[in-house]
């Protein structure tokens, strides 16, 4: 394994283009490259720690778990770098403000910010994809400065995202499944 592999990926795309249906089958094509593949949808909110504490509940004991936030996000990347672990979260829009400049978090969720800033510059051997309407402003921040994150901005995947035709294919012509 190198050690420049991305480590979070943005898939961006409005509502309906097939940006689950695409991770969902890239997770198909890759997934014996991860000891854990672990797919959360965001689409009830919930808070960083909520999240966090349901990640780690997967790699240890509930007791093991920390109430505290910065150590939970620390125990967290501990795993991530234990173990190759493939995390997607879709419908990462809906921890944002809604009439407000794209990708501004709503009050309570800006913990969000860090952790994927943190995902996308501490060392490990994992992969995050965000499934999302709108870009988080920290990944068009990151995915300047020469960091492993990358974006990609899907158009109409017409037939191929209801499998008709390769659903990887567009994704697959701009190195997606080459980032691993």
């Amino acid at each position: 394994m190198t050690q420049d592999r991305t480590r979070l990926i943005a898939l961006l795309g409005i509502s309906g283009i097939g940006k689950t249906t695409l991770s969902l089958r890239l997770i198909d094509e890759i997934k014996t490259g991860f000891d854990y593949v672990i797919y959360r949808s965001l689409r009830f909110s919930p808070t960083l720690d909520a999240t966090i504490t349901n990640l780690l509940q997967i790699f240890s004991q509930p007791s093991e778990i920390s109430q505290n936030i910065e150590t939970q996000i620390s125990q967290i990347l501990d795993y991530l770098r234990k173990y190759r672990c493939l995390i997607v979260l879709d419908d990462v829009q809906m921890l944002f403000s809604s009439r407000q400049l794209a990708g501004q978090y709503k009050t309570g969720y800006e913990d969000y910010q860090l952790f994927f800033k943190l995902i996308a510059e501490v060392c490990h051997q994992s992969c995050l994809i965000l499934n999302s309407w709108e870009k988080p402003r920290e990944i068009a921040r990151l995915s300047k400065d020469n960091h492993p994150v990358r974006c990609f901005v899907l158009g109409s995947l017409g037939v191929a995202a209801d499998g008709v035709t390769t659903p990887l294919k567009p994704i697959a012509n701009k190195g997606l499944t080459d980032l691993w």
